[in-house]
Order: C-alpha cells, then sequence, then structure tokens
C-alpha cells in the first residue's frame, strides 16, 4: 500500500511451510542507530559539529517526508525510532528509509469527506456522523500468517522490547561516565492516570513513547504520537543520548509524563540554532493538541542554517 522514496519497499513475499520470506531492499549504511552510536555523545571526537548537523538535517528531511506521506494516507507509522531508520549507503550520497511496520494502523481514511458519490450514477450521498476512527483491529493487510508473528511482536510490548531497546541506547548512545551532559535532577510528581504496570498495545519502544499512551485510558494512535517520536530521535541524533532515559520502567514513565529533559545540553549541541531547538520543544510537548504538525517541523528543519564556525 505504501510507495515513496524513504519508505523500504516490499518487493515480494515467498511462503514455505515453516518460513516466509520477505524480499526487500538492502540498505548498506546499516541503521540510524549505528550511526548515532558510532557519533557518541557531543560534543564528539568522531564527528564536527558542522558535519553532524548537515547529515541531521538532510536525514530528518527524509524521514519527514516519508511520515507525511504515511500520514497523507491516513496511516501511522507507530514505532518510530533510530534502529527503524535505514541508511541506503554510507557516502553522502545515502538517503534514509522508514522500516518496520508492525505497529502500523489505521487512524482514518485516505479519503475522508462529509460526501460520498455513488459509483452508479454520479450521485452525492451526505456521509453518515461518526466519531473519528482508529482502526486498531484493521492494520494493514498482510498475508494471513503474518498476523501471527505481528500479533506475537505484539505482545513483545511487556517490555522484552522494550527494555531490550532501553538498554542498548544506554550501552551504546547515553552511557558516558564523565559527560558534561548528563542529566540534571529534577523533581516530578506521579500522576495518578499513569499505569506504570501495563505496557499500551501500540507503545512500540517505551523511550520513543509519548505520555498520552502512558494514560491508563489513552487516545487511539494518531500522527501526535510519531511526531513525539520524532523529537526523540532528533534529540538523540542532535545530544547523543535519550531525552528520556532510567533503568528502572516505573521512573522512565514517570519522567515521559512529566515531559522534562535536559534542554541545556540541546541548546548547545545545536549549537545555538533556533530552528533545531523549537522543532524538539515543539515535538516534544505533552498536550497532543499542541505539538507541531509535520508540516511546521518540515518548514523548520528546511530553515536550519548550519554556522560555518560550528565546532
Amino acid at each position: 500500500q505504501l510507495h515513496h522514496d524513504n519508505i523500504l519497499r516490499l518487493i515480494n513475499v515467498k511462503e514455505s511451510s515453516n518460513a516466509i520470506y520477505c524480499l526487500m531492499d538492502r540498505a548498506y549504511g546499516g541503521t540510524l542507530f549505528d550511526l548515532v552510536s558510532k557519533w557518541g555523545v557531543y560534543p564528539s571526537k568522531s564527528i564536527q559539529a558542522k558535519e553532524r548537523l548537515s547529515i541531521i538535517k538532510r536525514y530528518t528531511k527524509d524521514i519527514l517526508s516519508g511520515l507525511m506521506y504515511m500520514h497523507s494516507k491516513g496511516i501511522v507509522h507507530g514505532d518510530v525510532k533510530l534502529e527503524n531508520c535505514l541508511v541506503t549507503n554510507k557516502t553522502s550520497s545515502g538517503k534514509i528509509l522508514l522500516c518496520d511496520f508492525g505497529m502500523s494502523l489505521r487512524f482514518m481514511n485516505p479519503i475522508d469527506s462529509d460526501e460520498v458519490t455513488l459509483p452508479k450514477n454520479n450521485t452525492k450521498i451526505k456521509r453518515r456522523p461518526s466519531i473519528p476512527r482508529s482502526y486498531s483491529g484493521n492494520s494493514l493487510k498482510s498475508p494471513k500468517s503474518l498476523l501471527k508473528i505481528f500479533s506475537e511482536r505484539s505482545s513483545a510490548n511487556e517490555d522484552s522490547k522494550i527494555n531490550t531497546t532501553t538498554d542498548n541506547h544506554q550501552k551504546a548512545i547515553g552511557s558516558v561516565p564523565d559527560s558534561p551532559f548528563s542529566p540534571k535532577p529534577f523533581e516530578y510528581e506521579s500522576k495518578q492516570l499513569i499505569d506504570a504496570t501495563l505496557p499500551h498495545p501500540h507503545i512500540g519502544s517505551l523511550p520513543y513513547a509519548a505520555p498520552e499512551l502512558l494514560e491508563s485510558s489513552p487516545p487511539p494512535l494518531g500522527p501526535s504520537a510519531d511526531i513525539w517520536a520524532f523529537g526523540v530521535l532528533l534529540y538523540t541524533m542532535i545530544v547523543g543520548k535519550l531525552p528520556f532515559q532510567h533503568s528502572f520502567e516505573p521512573r522512565l514513565r514517570a519522567m515521559i509524563a512529566a515531559g522534562k529533559y535536559d534542554t541545556d545540553c540541546l541548546e548547545i549541541a545545536a549549537q545555538n540554532n533556533q530552528e533545531l531547538y523549537e522543532t524538539v520543544v515543539g515535538c516534544l510537548t505533552i498536550d497532543m493538541n499542541k505539538r507541531l504538525n509535520l508540516g511546521e517541523v518540515m518548514t523548520l528543519i528546511e530553515g536550519v542554517n548550519i554556522q560555518e564556525d560550528a565546532q
């Protein structure tokens, strides 16, 4: 259903008695997680700030382009993170491919009009009023045998997947003992609406999860969750570590719910680039109705000006 330059193609699917083979394009550059892990926490000796910010601008435009296409088709990715962004090659001509759509859902029909045209005589009739739809049970069409895999994968949200992702990030991206950008301690109040034990069925990876998905009665999964996750991804690319990370999961959930993260190191690592800073802050807004939309994010990213004297 999805055909875009920044989305990994599923070329063919072959099924045998004991396996399913998915033929896709090969991405020779690895994942963004591999790249950011190689860069390390800012400041880094492995890459100059100017080059780092230039790559971030180029790659995030690719990610945004792919997400905007998906949302225009009424589909939310549901698991935006560094590991799910493939780099086509290691040269300057490389681009990003979004992959791993096991958590993707329809949040609306691609064409959502108040009128419906009948095919026989082109008569237009009014659509029956309905509440906003979330096709959580009507996910992307796949071979029947894939559904079992996806359902098993959803059960991995019982934090086998979440803990692994968090640990990987902490070891590879955020664990520099004497980093000048160690997270500052902050006070937060535990919200009673936050359920610290049960994972939301639409949470792909907890460090990237939007705060509304952690509520005891979360709203349907929609584009705002992808925008929050993009903000987490962008912060991590700039700074070199996740904005929300803790080995104790209830504490991590409370940190996300409070929306508190280190903005000082973000400002320094972004080389005082206001557009980058505003993009992260606008995406990581607790109120989902006040978050930036993808169009606004793209405008800010396109306006990023990399200073020649970036250190």
